[in-house]
């Protein structure tokens, strides 16, 4: 870690801790933790729950769907249109992005899939 010198919270909450989790998440480090006691591995299950079954399902779904979606269409209208259909987002580019939020039109994109599919019906 490196330092973060001075906090520019000077109050109560300002303590080296937080220079920690600034770095961590610059990192991409979203939490940490600690464990007491042993830690002691388990086997998986042979025969997942239904409900880990069927999201995989769903899921495998939404992959082949943002396949088919990134062939047929270039570049961003294929991340758009990706985003609309499955709520995969990963694809937009940053500029694109960028030009969502500053136009006030992100909360489109959070509107995809399941969402989409009532308003069709």
């Amino acid at each position: 870690m490196r330092p973060c010198g001075k906090p520019a919270n000077t109050g109560p909450n300002a303590t080296e801790g937080n220079c920690a989790k600034q770095e961590s998440r610059r990192q991409g480090i979203g939490a940490t933790g600690f464990v007491s006691g042993e830690i002691k591995a388990s086997e998986p299950k042979t025969h997942p729950a239904f409900w880990v079954r069927y999201a995989a399902f769903i899921q495998s779904m939404r992959d082949a769907i943002d396949q088919r979606i990134r062939a047929a269409l270039p570049g961003d209208k294929a991340a758009i249109a990706s985003a609309l259909l499955t709520g995969t987002r990963d694809a937009i580019s940053g500029p694109v992005n960028d030009a969502m939020y500053i136009s006030s039109l992100a909360h489109v994109l959070s509107i995809s899939g399941y969402h989409m599919a009532v308003v069709a019906a």
